[in-house]
């Protein structure tokens, strides 16, 4: 039996980056990209530089690198720029997007 060929070591990059998103106040916002890398790489979402934490964000990250961050019940605080960082031991890269919040009339 042969022995398996060891997965080609890649850097990490996007396939496809996040887009600017638009949400009316109290609904739930999304940013999702997808990225590749091996070994698999770790992701990382700020707003204006801080990590995010709490349980309005929920992240999913799918074995096919699907990554999509939810935001829970948008505040206008909210509003502004998000970046995704992705990294392993070869590289990093780092996408931002918008979000904008529609104030309910």
């Amino acid at each position: 039996q042969e022995p398996k060929p060891k997965a080609k070591q890649q850097p990490a990059a996007f396939i496809k980056v996040p887009k600017n998103c638009t949400v009316v106040e109290g609904e739930n916002g999304m940013f999702d990209c997808k990225v590749s890398g091996e070994p698999r790489p770790s992701l990382k979402w700020c707003k204006d530089d801080q990590e995010l934490k709490g349980e309005r964000y929920i992240v999913d990250y799918n074995p096919s690198g699907v990554c999509v961050l939810y935001i829970q019940d948008v505040k206008p605080s909210d509003t502004g720029w998000y970046s995704v960082t992705v990294s392993n031991e070869l590289g990093e890269q780092t996408m931002r997007a918008k979000l904008a919040v529609e104030l309910k009339p």
